[in-house]
């Protein structure tokens, strides 16, 4: 999942089965301060192309349950039209938009590959070339720092990147189990971060060429998905991942060593980690179950509701 920025959508991403919420102000309770916008109970992907756009994409992984699929907002999130128009699924594994063409967004369908609009959704086109024919993506992430270079993860570990805005895809080297997630180091274009089930995260300094393996944490359990990676925007040699069963973890050496980062938290099972684009020193936890927390990174002390 990449960074979101501008508002603090946190948990217009991860509070699944209720109302979604969004903040457009750092420092507030929860829910009180948080603003319902919801159009949907499942939202699991939220994209801002820029800072100070008004302009919102969300998106659905539950494709039984309406209304599905993707939606735009053009007013910060008050409104959501649905944008689904010729697109062959609506079982949305990831969403990228890229930060220089706002009305450019790409979204990788469960099975049906990855599909690109630029005329901020009324119509699709599939982005499939060099894909495999039988498809099952689990995440697609865009790196903000070279926005024509997108990474798409699918089950059984392999990995496909386009550095020409999904007009072509190159298979990488695979990495054992399913990708879950996906971090670009924000000073070096050539290392890419993935996160997998059973708490296994791989590191790539060649662009995807190899592959180093960790484990964070003491559980393998394949259902211990690795959620989230996050940068450090003022220190990127220091790493943050959360877990969907084993909570939230940090690294200071570019991903070598971790140790657990849950004082304050109560809940292990996190869903996103986002760092707040105007005040970089808070990172926000979204779990399942216990609301959104905040972080002062570089303080001693632990997760706290935003206050």
């Amino acid at each position: 999942m990449q960074r979101v920025t501008g508002f603090i959508m946190v948990s217009l991403l991860v509070m699944l089965g209720v109302p979604t919420y969004l903040s457009a102000r750092q420092g507030v309770s929860v829910p009180p301060g948080w603003i319902k916008h919801s159009f949907s109970r499942f939202i699991y992907h939220v994209c801002i192309p820029t800072n100070r756009s008004t302009i919102v994409y969300a998106a659905t992984e539950a494709g039984s349950f309406r209304p599905s699929g993707v939606f735009v907002s053009n007013d910060s999130g008050k409104r959501f039209k649905a944008i689904n128009r010729n697109l062959p699924e609506r079982i949305v594994k990831g969403i990228a938009v890229m930060s220089t063409k706002r009305n450019c967004v790409y979204v990788a369908l469960s099975e049906k590959g990855v599909y690109r609009s630029c005329n901020q959704g009324k119509t699709w086109g599939a982005k499939n070339k060099g894909l495999p024919v039988n498809i099952r993506a689990t995440c697609l992430s865009l790196n903000p720092q070279a926005p024509r270079t997108l990474l798409l993860g699918l089950e059984g570990g392999e990995l496909f990147r386009t550095v020409n805005g999904a007009d072509s895809w190159t298979r990488l080297a695979p990495v054992s189990g399913d990708v879950s997630s996906i971090a670009f180091d924000p000073k070096n274009l050539h290392v890419y971060y993935v996160g997998m089930n059973g708490g296994r995260l791989y590191k790539s300094t060649d662009a995807g060429a190899t592959w180093n393996e960790s484990q964070v944490g003491a559980s393998s359990d394949p259902n211990n998905a690795i959620s989230s990676i996050v940068i450090d925007p003022i220190t990127p040699s220091s790493l943050y991942l959360s877990m969907t069963s084993a909570g939230i973890w940090k690294s200071f050496d570019s991903g070598a060593t971790w140790s657990e980062k849950m004082n304050g938290l109560s809940n292990p099972k996190i869903n996103a980690l986002v760092f707040d684009a105007k005040h970089p020193l808070t990172l926000y936890a979204g779990t399942a179950g216990s609301g959104v927390f905040a972080l002062k990174t570089g303080a001693r002390v632990g997760f706290s509701y935003p206050l």
